[in-house]
């Protein structure tokens, strides 16, 4: 039996100017609040989420109609997208549990930290390397090269009343790296995948498909031109002087604690080569993402690197799990049932009267999706909440829809940058007292500017070149 979605709307999707039905309104209403809640309250999200699908469930919000005409129920709630975050999630927690990540972030300070901007990018590159595997920015951030970063600051004896600028300039180098590698690849933010299944949403597979490939693509060499500004920035504000050879030493004495590579170590390095090769040629293998993460982690399970009672216990990768299930069915029905289309088209008709070109219309949505992040505390709620209205007014404006994407795929973590508040390691990173809120926002606004100045120019061409439009 063939089933399409009930879209709720009073007349067919290529009308010019809908009206949106009642139900369409309800599912508008409840998901609005889920949004204004993740803005305004402490509630996890999770337990938003349950709350929100129940009210839509009790109400038949989803149903489905079949070919007969009939309705039956359509939750939609296991995707693709959702289990290839959760497996990542998974593999993120074995890097922990192993130790491996904090060895690599370790080895890579000793090798590059034999200046303070070797020591910066160190840090940029420790994001870099583990960026595609853990899905999730405050984990790897927060979790993984925050520590190694803050033993820094102690070894220095850089305290924010004694000696302050170099632990500023590392703290600044940590956030901003998290921030910026989290725009490079797919999997390196619980979120991004929104991004990339909202833009096959709205302008269909055969017109996109940002995959692993061309996420990663589009943001390398401008992503990696911001990489190199940044560190250089960073010390010039800070006005930060260090002795390598503390630093150095220290590095050798946690390396000597950690001791040889463990059997765990090694088998999980070599899964991890794995799963990033095959992520890297699956456009021409044809294997899905989802099914080389489930793979990767499947053979760590049968070679006993990490047991099934850990996999359980990794409470936070069930939780993204759920509610991004749950973000993700909301956002689809948003767009099926053309509230997308009818936000869309009112942001369209506004820049509609600038009579710019699709081009620029699409470089005007991007700073207005960039700088919307002000009023934000959580990347996935600001992709949740605009990524498929502003990809709705690019659609009406003809704008290209890999620009489109590539846009907002990149600003949607970038953003971050504004504020102390905006995500995970933002808060943990302003929290060791470094650094004072205003002056925070003052260096955020200027990363800004680096960041918009380097994709609008280096980055569009770059994208021209790689077809985007």
């Amino acid at each position: 039996m063939h089933i399409r979605l009930l879209v709720g709307m009073s007349e067919t999707p290529d009308a010019g100017d809908p009206d949106l039905t009642p139900t369409a309104f309800h599912l508008l209403s409840v998901f609005l609040t889920v949004i204004l809640a993740l803005v305004l309250s402490d509630i996890p999200i999770s337990v938003l989420v349950a709350l929100a699908l129940v009210i839509l469930s009790v109400t038949r919000s989803f149903e489905c109609v079949t070919e007969g005409g009939g309705t039956v129920e359509c939750r939609l709630f296991s995707k693709p997208l959702s289990w290839l975050v959760l497996f990542a999630f998974q593999l993120g927690k074995t890097v922990e549990l192993s130790g491996l990540g904090r060895r690599v972030s370790l080895y890579l300070v000793k090798y590059l930290g034999s200046s303070l901007l070797g020591l910066g990018y160190s840090i940029f590159l420790s994001e870099f390397v583990l960026g595609p595997f853990i899905p999730s920015n405050t984990a790897r951030g927060g979790g993984i090269v925050m520590p190694v970063v803050m033993s820094m600051t102690k070894v220095l004896s850089s305290t924010p009343s004694t000696s302050p600028a170099t632990g500023q300039f590392l703290i600044l180098c940590g956030s901003h790296a998290n921030l910026l590698i989290s725009s490079f690849f797919l999997t390196a933010t619980v979120a991004n995948p929104l991004i990339a299944s909202t833009a096959t949403a709205t302008w269909g597979h055969a017109a996109i498909d940002f995959d692993f490939v061309s996420w990663f693509l589009g943001a390398i060499v401008p992503g990696g031109i911001v990489v190199v500004i940044l560190p250089i920035f960073f010390k010039w504000v800070t006005k930060a002087k260090y002795n390598p050879a503390d630093v150095v030493g220290q590095i050798d004495a946690q390396l000597d604690a950690l001791g040889p590579l463990t059997l765990a170590e090694k088998q999980l390095g070599f899964v991890l080569v794995g799963c990033l090769l095959l992520w890297m040629t699956g456009s021409s293998t044809g294997i899905p993402e989802t099914w080389v993460a489930m793979t990767g982690l499947v053979v760590l399970l049968l070679l006993g690197t990490v047991s099934w009672d850990e996999v359980v216990s990794n409470s936070k990768a069930w939780d993204a799990f759920f509610w991004l299930s749950g973000m993700v069915l909301m956002a689809e029905q948003v767009s099926s049932l053309g509230i997308s289309r009818f936000i869309g088209q009112h942001c369209a008709r506004m820049l509609a009267t600038a009579e710019v070109s699709p081009v620029s219309a699409s470089l005007l949505l991007g700073l207005l999706y960039f700088f919307s992040m002000y009023i934000f505390s959580s990347i996935t709620a600001h992709i949740v909440a605009f990524v498929g209205p502003f990809m709705e007014a690019a659609k009406v404006l003809g704008c290209p829809p890999y620009l489109v994407t590539a846009i907002l795929a990149y600003f949607s973590a970038t953003s971050a940058c504004l504020t102390n508040f905006s995500s995970g390691p933002p808060v943990i990173y302003f929290g060791q007292g470094y650094i004072t809120q205003a002056r925070w926002f003052v260096i955020g606004l200027a990363v800004a500017g680096i960041s918009i100045s380097v994709f609008f120019t280096v980055g569009l061409a770059w994208w021209k070149v790689l077809g985007f439009f």
